[in-house]
C-alpha cells in the first residue's frame, strides 16, 4: 500500500508540474513519535532538524525536534539530484555579460575583462587581437587575460556553455552537430605548441580543433557545447598503421566519444529537449554507438562501414561521399 500510494504521489506530481520527483522526505515529532512505521517502509532516517521553523527569526529554536526521513523515487535518484538545472536568460540583459559574466577566473575583474574582450572580438571578428582590442592599454589587458593561471578554453568556455543549454531549454530538439578543422600555421613557423595537421606533408603545422555546436531544427545557431584543441605530435606522424592496436582512449578518434558525452551530459539537464548529436562518416566508429546505447543523447551519423542492421534490409550499406 506506501509503495502504490509513493508511485501515484509521483504520477500525479509530474502531471500537475510536469516534473517527476526522485526523493520523499518527511519528518517525524521526535517528542510523539519514534518513526518505526518509516523504518518498516524502508525510509532511510538522515538525522535531525534544529528546532527551528521557517518563521524563526529570532533564531530561538522553539520548535519541536523532528526526525528526517528519505525515501528513493527512482533508482537513479543520486544523479538526478547532482544535475544542475540550466537557468533563464534574462531577456533585458547586455549580450556579452550572458555569454561570459558567470566566467569562474578567481577575480571579478578579470571576468569583466573577458566580457569586454568578447564583445571587442564580437565587433571586428576577422581581426586580429590588438586590432579587435582598438588600443595598447586594451590590448595589454587583453594579454594578461589570456596568460593569467586561471585562462583556459574550457574556463572560458562554461559561462557561454550555460547561455547555450539555456536557449537550447526552449527548443523541443536540437542537433549538437561534431566536426573537426584544421588550423594551419605553415607560414607561422616560430609559433610554439604547433603539430602536423596533414596526411601527406609533415610540413604541414597547425592545430586540431574538434567542436560540438548547438542548433535548432531551423539551423539556427544556439551556441557552443564543447571545444577540444591539440597539436599533434610530430612523432607520431605517418603511424596510421599502429593505431589499430591502440585503445580508443588513445586514438583521435575518442573525440567523438568526448563530444558524445558532453551532449549527453546537456540531455540529461535538457529534460525536455530530445539532443541529437550529428556527425560525419569519420565518427562511425563501434565505441561511440556502444558509449550511446547507455546515453540519454541520439546519434546520428553517417555510414562508412557496412554495419548488420535489424531491419528487412539487414545490412546497412556505406556512404560514397562525405
Amino acid at each position: 500500500m506506501h509503495s502504490l500510494l509513493l508511485s501515484c504521489v509521483v504520477d500525479d506530481w509530474e502531471s500537475r508540474y510536469g516534473k517527476r520527483p526522485v526523493l520523499a522526505e518527511s519528518f517525524v515529532d521526535t517528542t510523539r513519535f519514534s518513526g518505526t512505521s518509516y523504518r518498516a517502509a524502508n525510509w532511510t532516517y538522515v538525522g535531525e532538524t534544529s528546532g527551528r521553523g521557517r518563521q524563526d527569526r529570532e533564531h530561538d529554536a522553539a520548535a519541536t525536534i523532528k526526525s528526517v526521513w528519505l525515501f528513493p523515487l527512482a533508482q537513479d535518484w543520486q544523479e538526478t539530484l547532482r544535475i544542475e538545472p540550466v537557468r533563464k536568460l534574462d531577456p533585458d540583459a547586455d549580450w556579452a555579460e550572458d555569454e561570459w559574466g558567470a566566467a569562474e577566473l578567481g577575480d571579478a575583474r578579470l571576468t569583466r575583462r573577458l566580457v569586454k574582450y568578447g564583445r571587442a572580438c564580437f565587433e571586428r571578428p576577422t581581426a586580429n587581437l590588438p586590432q579587435a582590442c582598438g588600443s595598447r592599454a586594451a590590448t595589454k589587458a587583453a594579454y594578461r587575460l589570456l596568460n593569467h593561471k586561471t585562462a583556459g578554453l574550457d574556463t572560458f568556455l562554461a559561462s557561454h556553455r550555460e547561455s547555450s543549454l539555456a536557449r537550447a531549454a526552449q527548443e523541443s530538439v536540437v542537433l549538437a552537430i561534431q566536426d573537426t578543422t584544421s588550423l594551419n600555421y605553415s607560414h607561422h613557423p616560430a609559433t610554439e605548441g604547433l603539430g602536423t595537421i596533414g596526411s601527406h606533408n609533415a610540413a604541414t603545422i597547425g592545430l586540431q580543433v574538434h567542436s560540438v555546436l548547438l542548433s535548432n531544427l531551423a539551423g539556427t545557431p544556439l551556441g557552443l557545447l564543447q571545444i577540444d584543441a591539440w597539436a599533434r605530435a610530430p612523432k607520431d606522424f605517418g603511424g596510421a598503421d599502429k593505431r589499430y592496436d591502440l585503445p580508443i582512449e588513445k586514438k583521435e578518434s575518442h573525440k567523438w566519444i568526448r563530444g558524445y558525452e558532453a551532449a549527453d551530459a546537456a540531455a540529461k539537464r535538457l529534460d525536455r529537449t530530445q539532443v541529437v548529436t550529428v556527425a560525419d562518416r569519420e565518427a562511425d566508429i563501434f565505441e561511440l554507438f556502444e558509449t550511446a546505447l547507455e546515453g540519454k543523447a541520439q546519434v546520428l551519423a553517417r555510414a562508412v562501414q557496412k554495419r548488420r542492421i535489424l531491419t528487412p534490409e539487414s545490412e546497412l550499406k556505406a556512404s560514397s561521399g562525405r
